[in-house]
């Protein structure tokens, strides 16, 4: 099975980046190029990411006569001329390093938290007779961007549900399964899965997304996996039982799955609701004793008792969900509560799958009790 479009470690440059081993200053012997985050609406930034890059691309001999031969005939395509193309320097790498890029690349420890403005990463030619290396990978090296950028703003939503946590809840041993990660379906490939997903699990340890692991395990010498999750419905798994079916379809998950946690998937949401970088106000963990205690008598939504937690509705409410939504999910905790299982099922807290794209998707997690 082929391994992607593209195994020619010379053709994942920018083709401007081939003319450039003739633009430097007549002489030019080293280059010493960094990488870092100029700034933005967060005041750090998580690195993650590099290690992935160059164990797939750049570790050990990965130059080779053919693909040498490759990128001298893609290339003198793309430009329609034949002076542009360093053939020469890239069979001095092959014939003198082996096929081994001749660079040394420094980074922070994956994983570090690094105020913005700093360098992240560096790196510089070893070899005087190529020198134009250093900058040649810039444009594989900065893909780092997205799972940096991925493992930034799910730690910076983990801040806010830990802020909201230790106010309202007497525990704050949930906070790492309180943002789970269903967004293998929202990326645009199953490499972008496995590192937007390995990156949330630098953070999280809820998700459904397990190309993470996978790449964890494969790249990062993960033993077991990051990421967990837990039998959850969907569409189909309710409507397959027809309208009338719905409580029906609940309790039968019950029945099959009687120990551990389910997921309920309750109101699918677009990506207007709820902006991507809000996780703080994304998680409410709702203590609710069975809803049924709701008071028929009162058209107030949030008439409900919380015993076991501050944490209700009313916090809920803080949240910038549309009013539809909130209306919704009462319903939704209410019918559960009151049709499929009134005694055995206490609705535990709300869960949001936040894909790589801006769909987020409320889901109660679902506890038997007793």
């Amino acid at each position: 099975m082929a391994t992607g479009p593209v195994d020619n470690v010379i053709l994942l440059a920018d083709c401007y980046k081939t003319s450039h081993h003739k633009a430097y200053p007549p002489g030019t012997s080293s280059l010493y190029a960094y990488f870092e985050s100029r700034g933005g609406r967060f005041p750090y930034t998580v690195f993650f990411g590099l290690q992935y890059i160059l164990k797939r691309w750049l570790c050990g001999p990965v130059i080779t006569k053919e693909m040498v031969l490759e990128a001298k005939e893609v290339l003198g395509t793309v430009f329609k001329r034949d002076d542009v193309f360093n053939e020469d320097g890239w069979n001095y790498i092959l014939e003198r390093h082996g096929g081994r890029i001749p660079v040394r690349i420094r980074a922070v420890p994956e994983g570090s938290v690094v105020p913005v403005k700093n360098v992240l990463f560096t790196v510089e030619s070893t070899d005087p007779a190529v020198p134009w290396v250093t900058n040649f990978f810039e444009t594989l090296l900065v893909q780092v961007w997205y799972p940096m950028t991925v493992a930034t703003i799910s730690r910076i939503h983990k801040q806010v549900i830990h802020y909201y946590m230790s106010l309202t809840h007497d525990s704050l041993e949930t906070v790492e399964f309180s943002l789970h990660d269903a967004g293998y379906r929202g990326v645009s490939s199953v490499e972008s899965a496995a590192l937007g997903g390995a990156a949330h699990m630098i953070n999280f340890k809820a998700s459904d997304t397990v190309a993470g692991s996978s790449m964890l395990r494969k790249f990062y010498q993960l033993k077991g996996v990051a990421g967990f999750s837990t039998p959850s419905s969907e569409h189909s798994t309710v409507t397959t039982w027809g309208r009338e079916g719905e409580a029906q379809a609940h309790r039968h998950m019950l029945e099959v799955y009687e120990e551990g946690t389910l997921v309920v998937c309750a109101i699918p949401m677009t990506s207007g609701s709820v902006s991507r970088t809000s996780g703080a106000m994304i998680f409410a963990t709702l203590s609710f004793s069975v809803a049924r205690r709701v008071a028929a008598s009162t058209s107030d939504p949030t008439a409900v008792t919380q015993p076991r937690s501050s944490l209700g509705y009313k916090i809920l409410k803080q949240i910038p969900f549309p009013r539809y939504s909130q209306a919704n999910f009462l319903s939704v905790v209410i019918f559960l509560t009151l049709v499929v299982a009134p005694i055995d099922v206490v609705p535990c807290y709300i869960q949001i799958s936040a894909s790589k794209t801006d769909l987020f998707r409320p889901v109660l997690v679902l506890k038997r009790i007793g």
